[in-house]
């Protein structure tokens, strides 16, 4: 779903029967940046692991379907004791692929597909 308000550029994407959403911020004279949250009905325990968005102009197939090594881009965040409805923000120091960096991102309408991998810890 695309929203667009006469201020700032808003993006707002819901997945899994809104337990996870994205959101694009861009307030006046700051960087772009991306919120990801998640709800207690995705998830009820803390998350350890990898957060990524991917961003595609395109919506003929999922951003994450159109990843790869030359595909859209896909931007990550380490999170550590991730909790509901907290939030992941990407900023523009996370790293990116192919673009480097989210500041890089050119303006435009977008797409964008959050997901996480999980991390487990092995005690020894």
């Amino acid at each position: 779903m695309l929203q667009r308000p006469a201020g700032p550029v808003v993006i707002i994407v819901t997945l899994a029967a809104a337990a996870v959403s994205v959101h694009a911020r861009q307030p006046a004279a700051r960087s772009p940046g991306i919120d990801v949250t998640f709800t207690r009905e995705a998830r009820t325990e803390p998350v350890t692991g990898m957060v990524y968005v991917a961003v595609s102009r395109v919506n003929q197939r999922t951003p994450i379907e159109q990843a790869g090594p030359t595909g859209v881009p896909l931007f990550s965040i380490y999170v550590e004791a991730f909790v509901p409805g907290a939030v992941a923000a990407f900023g523009t120091a996370e790293r990116g692929h192919p673009i480097a960096a989210l500041r890089d991102l050119p303006a435009g309408e977008y797409w964008m597909q959050p997901f996480v991998n999980v991390y487990t810890r092995f005690p020894r």
